[in-house]
């Protein structure tokens, strides 16, 4: 059995190919997965809607063999914009006043829909 043909990344290890060969060829083999996957991405996006659809309906169900799905709810996510927190940082440093007023003002609320999730059987749960 004779042996593989290195792969570009390999060839590049061993110094067989410049950076740029290296990359040129790797992401050419990127860009050809990625193009593969593009269809099965958008099959996967179509079951899930159609599974989605289903569980809006019934509600969460467990199928044995399968696992759980569920539709999660909206959620809030609250962050905070790291350059007024450092400047207010900074400020109470020398002064306290409007403490509360200025970390409430730093607070950015933002908005994550919900979704179906899929939770697999474990192998525990099969027994």
């Amino acid at each position: 059995m004779g042996a593989s043909e290195p792969t570009p990344f390999e060839a590049w290890q061993a110094g067989e190919l410049t950076d740029t060969q290296a990359l040129q060829a790797i992401w050419s083999d990127l860009r050809e997965v990625e193009s593969d996957l593009a269809p099965l991405q958008a099959q996967r996006e179509h079951l899930r809607d159609q599974l989605s659809q289903i569980i809006a309906r019934t509600g969460t169900i467990t199928l044995p063999g399968f696992g759980r799905a569920t539709i999660t709810a909206p959620a809030t996510t609250i962050s905070y914009d790291r350059a007024a927190l450092t400047a207010l940082i900074a400020d109470l440093h020398e002064t306290h006043p409007e403490i509360a007023a200025r970390i409430s003002a730093a607070e950015r609320v933002s908005m994550r829909s919900g979704g179906l999730r899929i939770e697999a059987e474990r192998e525990k749960d099969k027994c």
